[in-house]
């Protein structure tokens, strides 16, 4: 809260500067006016936010932070009072400043004047604003607020004339109906307050863009159905018998609803199921549904079931959806799955997003966050990047994609995704492509593979052996087992020669020293916490005597000893271990360091 009572009052303190210029408001320049109508606006937003949520709550970055506050339940509401009032004052000014003919901004305002009204309990003037607004554009939401001033004055007559008014207008304005069953509880009229009820639950439970989902016994007899445990037999029987609009709209309204789990799922595949066999202003409509869940969304994962199923349908507008979503699907537990869609969209402008971000990953933490704020979203950021790399594995035939795949194994964020998309989809002529090795070596290399490997697989000790064949003295048993455990991708223990191939491209593609390094760092990252300490970097060193044939190991040359003066010397951060920055960057800087850990390069 703070940090926003100290923009408020630099705010104010802005507002005095500008009006302290001339004898009146209305004699600033054009310009000057503008900004006062921006700084008076802004600081009537959050004020009445301030009041709203009262002394203990603050927002920052898309987080709500909540604080016990020191203030008196009376100190408490005394305050909150004062917020609102500074809200009105700052609102007024802004509406008597604006220039005529901005009929929407004034609008807009004038709604928000209105709620702050109402907030500080001055209901007569908040509802003439409602009735004006009604009068000028018939938006029965104004009548809704005009009701509840005069409900709040106990004129519940008058608020139930607005209330019929309304329905005769829009029929289908949920909160109307609820308020007309407390209406009618109250005059002991059970038949109305039942039937208000019941069209309460109905119309809050339909979106609003589900147009032709009538209120009828049938369809309440459906969304009972829906709320019991007999959901998913509804979704599989009831509605996706049914492929009328109305099943469509009602399996929107599941979504919607957000059910979770696999009454969601159906209802998502039967859309898009409907979305790919419909032609013409069928597929328009299922496309508009699902475009209308994006817009009007209450989950997360509702924007991820429509996307993925607009990209199945080939939506000719979600493309631009996407490219706006990409960039904001960072948070760490509820994922959109914007690149997986771009990614079964199959559209070749997702390209350039996808590299963007796997090429140039967005910082880990905003540099005015706190420390809670940048642990929460970097791991959503890292996923949004491992996310791109798999789903740009769909464009592989392009150079570009193909590219950036490949580089992306010499990146310690990027490197385990490229590492599984290469396994995953590289075939013998990709590889050929990808690399500097002949159709003729990768021919002899699978003969001689099933010579020594009847089966097509080999287990990490025949592995270690065949490596040795292919690579005579090039690496050491440590280096081979570390090297089998990085292709052998999905954890079974085995690696078949699809994988093997991936090792000759890797080493084949790392030809220059700082892929090579990198590459070298990744083998004995043991922890994987993406920093090697002093013990395994005595195992990767005593490693490294192996390859090189050095027997004596007392004195200077002892792994530990060389491993601690070589942290010494290469810890930038004195943290006592290296970072595959300060790795890299010594390596680069020291020749006898190099040699030790790079001796070809």
């Amino acid at each position: 809260m703070g940090q926003h009572i100290e923009a408020v009052q630099a705010w104010e303190d802005g507002l005095k500067l500008l009006e302290t210029s001339v004898e009146r408001v209305d004699e600033l320049g054009e310009e000057k006016i503008i900004d006062w109508i921006n700084i008076s606006l802004q600081t009537a937003q959050v004020v009445h936010r301030l009041g709203t949520d009262g002394p203990g709550v603050s927002h920052k970055y898309q987080h709500v932070c909540y604080t016990p506050s020191k203030m008196t339940e009376a100190e408490e509401a005394e305050w909150k009072i004062e917020q609102f009032q500074k809200a009105v004052r700052h609102f007024k000014g802004v509406l008597e400043r604006i220039p005529a003919g901005n009929m929407e901004i004034k609008r807009k305002i004038r709604l928000q004047l209105a709620r702050a009204l109402y907030d500080l309990k001055q209901f007569d003037e908040a509802m003439k604003i409602y009735e004006d607004g009604f009068s000028n554009d018939g938006d029965p939401q104004w009548l809704y607020k005009a009701a509840e001033c005069l409900w709040q004055q106990e004129k519940k007559e008058q608020a139930y004339t607005r209330l019929q008014q309304l329905i005769g207008t829009d029929p289908t304005f949920a909160d109307a109906y609820g308020m007309l069953a407390t209406y009618f509880t109250e005059k002991n009229d059970t038949t109305n307050a039942d039937e208000s009820m019941c069209k309460y639950k109905f119309y809050s439970w339909i979106p609003s863009f589900c147009r032709h989902i009538e209120y009828n016994p049938e369809n309440l007899a459906i969304i009972e159905e829906l709320n019991s445990d007999n959901a998913l037999e509804c979704v599989n029987t009831t509605l996706a018998n049914d492929e009328s609009r109305r099943s469509t709209e009602f399996l929107a309204a599941i979504c919607y609803r957000h059910y979770h789990g696999s009454v969601e799922n159906k209802a998502f595949e039967e859309l898009e199921k409907r979305a790919k066999a419909s032609e013409g202003a069928e597929r328009d409509f299922i496309g508009s549904t699902l475009m209308n869940l994006i817009k009007d969304h209450q989950s997360v994962c509702t924007v991820k079931g429509a996307a993925n199923a607009l990209a199945g349908m080939k939506h000719e507008d979600i493309f631009e959806v996407l490219e706006y979503l990409l960039p904001q699907d960072t948070n760490p537990i509820f994922s959109m799955d914007i690149p997986t869609a771009l990614g079964k969209l199959g559209d070749p402008k997702a390209i350039p997003l996808l590299m963007k971000i796997i090429e140039n990953p967005m910082s880990q933490a905003n540099e005015d966050s706190d420390s809670s704020d940048g642990i929460f979203s970097s791991g959503g950021k890292n996923r949004l990047v491992i996310e791109s790399c798999l789903a740009l594995a769909t464009f592989f035939n392009d150079e570009k994609a193909k590219e950036v795949l490949m580089n992306g194994i010499n990146n310690q964020q990027t490197h385990e995704a490229c590492l599984a998309v290469l396994c995953d989809i590289l075939e013998i002529g990709a590889l050929i492509k990808a690399s500097r090795i002949t159709e003729q070596e990768i021919q002899h290399w699978h003969e001689d593979f099933l010579n020594h490997c009847p089966s097509g697989r080999l287990d990490k000790q025949a592995f270690i052996e065949y490596y040795k064949k292919l690579y005579p003295r090039e690496e050491t048993n440590k280096s081979i087992e570390h090297i089998f455990h990085m292709i052998d991708v999905n954890n079974d223990g085995t690696v078949d020669f699809h994988e093997l191939l991936i090792v000759i491209v890797l080493i084949d593609h790392l030809n220059d020293l700082e892929s090579r390094l990198s590459f070298v760092f990744d083998i004995w990252d043991d922890s994987e916490d993406e920093h090697i300490d002093q013990k395994e970097l005595e195992n990767m060193i005593s490693a490294m005597y192996d390859r090189a044939g050095i027997t004596d190991r007392k004195g200077d040359q002892h792994p530990k000893k060389r491993a601690k003066e070589i942290i010494a010397k290469l810890d930038i951060s004195g943290d006592k271990k290296l970072s595959k920055e300060e790795f890299i960057i010594g390596c680069k800087n020291d020749l006898v360091i190099r040699n030790l850990f790079a001796p070809d390069t």
